[in-house]
């Protein structure tokens, strides 16, 4: 994330969000993230795999 400062601030406005939904609930915190994450993780192994 530090070299993607553009998906760092739009994970962190997400997790704000989800947190405002579900400020007492963990799990729905965890899950609201979740499809976020798992195209973050995508495209994070596709960077890492391009050519430089």
């Amino acid at each position: 994330m530090r070299a993607h400062a553009d998906e760092a601030a739009r994970y962190g406005a997400l997790k704000r969000r989800v947190v405002a939904r579900h400020p007492q609930d963990r799990l729905a915190y965890i899950e609201g993230k979740g499809e976020y994450v798992a195209a973050l993780e995508r495209r994070a192994v596709a960077w890492a795999r391009s050519p430089a």
